[in-house]
């Protein structure tokens, strides 16, 4: 993906800019200037939506978790996304990076890699992976009761990627603390995860169409909203003109 722009109190016809200082200069901020700055470096890093370094051969984990067809558009379309819209993964990111600071076992985050077909590679990140057991951190607003089956799905994959035998674990980050919970992993989530990963490169190596892959967001929930909600308006529109939406 290329990343033109932040989009203008998510206006989807107005681009803020394609640097850091027309945010900066913008009289009508969306969110505070800190997190503008904090946003636009992780896009611009490449931080978004799982992309490893940019690496066109890899397939992240959480790529595939998503709606794949958004996944491959957002690969191939350039697109713009607002402070308001990114500043949650912002947030995230900078969690994380607290909690590795304060870890003093020697345990960091481990990239899992798994060899895929035509030279990709499936990658994920486990936050902290012991001899007992696998993490991951997920930033919320506050504690859970139940997990998220996107969630469920992600730290099985990362258990089977590490090897099997170890428990689950799904840290939950908010303003007030740590919640551990521990979770039953999900049979087979790995290879349901390589099944969408090869459909993903069927499409990206020209081996089937972009319209082969369905417009999942469109049925796939996330919080109360569907997946569809959340995507900037160029993939949005790309996804619509492949799948004319009945709405």
């Amino acid at each position: 993906m290329t990343l033109v722009g932040l989009r203008h109190h998510d206006n989807p016809f107005v681009v803020c800019g394609t640097s850091l200082s027309a945010c900066e200069n913008c009289p009508d901020r969306c969110v505070p200037l800190e997190q503008v700055r904090l946003v636009w470096a992780n896009a611009v890093n490449g931080d978004d939506e799982g992309h490893y370094h940019n690496d066109d051969k890899v397939i992240s984990v959480t790529e595939t978790l998503l709606c794949t067809l958004k996944s491959v558009l957002a690969r191939t379309v350039d697109y713009s996304e607002s402070p308001k819209a990114l500043s949650p993964r912002a947030a995230g990111t900078a969690m994380h990076k607290a909690m590795e600071a304060v870890n003093d076992d020697g345990c960091s985050e481990v990239m899992l890699t798994k060899r895929l077909s035509r030279g990709f590679s499936l990658m994920g990140t486990a936050d902290r992976l012991t001899d007992d057991y696998v993490m991951d951190y997920k930033s919320m607003d506050s504690f859970r009761k139940t997990v998220d089956l996107q969630h469920e799905e992600q730290l099985s994959i990362y258990g089977e990627m590490a090897g099997g035998g170890r428990k689950l674990l799904l840290a939950q980050m908010t303003r007030k603390g740590i919640q551990i919970m521990e979770i039953e992993p999900i049979d087979g989530a790995l290879d349901a995860c390589i099944e969408r990963a090869e459909r993903m490169i069927d499409v990206l190596t020209g081996d089937a169409e972009l319209e082969s892959l369905p417009p999942l967001g469109r049925e796939i929930k996330f919080f109360r909203n569907r997946q569809c909600d959340y995507c900037p308006y160029e993939i949005k529109k790309a996804c619509d003109k492949l799948h004319p939406s009945e709405e």
